[in-house]
């Protein structure tokens, strides 16, 4: 896929040429030009930038219960800890191992059998 646009030097910014009657210029970022691209393809009827927001809502749903467990000692606290303090670290996996092998393996069985059976 080729998109074409002109970059703004020394800055993230792209302006959008629009060849109408009433031509006109827009300037937006990199994600604003990618998604003006494709919606205007019609394949697209809507786009939204999210910044992988639905990765990590997803990975937050399905290990809610491994992250916020009270089994692993002396990462909570006090009761507005909004994460574990081990949390984004290598210590974090190493604590929970097994139960992380344990989902990792229940989502990839759950996706084969879902693939399988729609």
């Amino acid at each position: 896929v080729l998109l074409t646009g002109i970059c703004q030097p020394n800055t993230p910014l792209f302006i959008i040429q629009d060849h109408t009657p009433c031509s006109s210029s827009s300037v937006c970022t990199v994600e604003g030009f990618a998604i003006h691209h494709y919606t205007g393809t019609g394949c697209w009827p809507r786009a939204l930038h999210l910044e992988g927001a639905i990765f990590t809502s997803l990975f937050l749903l399905l290990f809610w219960d491994i992250i916020y467990t009270n089994e692993v000692p002396d990462v909570f606290r006090g009761h507005y800890q909004t994460a574990p303090l081990d949390f984004g670290r290598e210590d974090f996996y190493m604590s929970r191992k097994s139960a992380i092998d344990s989902k990792l393996d229940w989502i990839k069985r759950s996706a084969i059998d879902l693939m399988l059976f729609s």
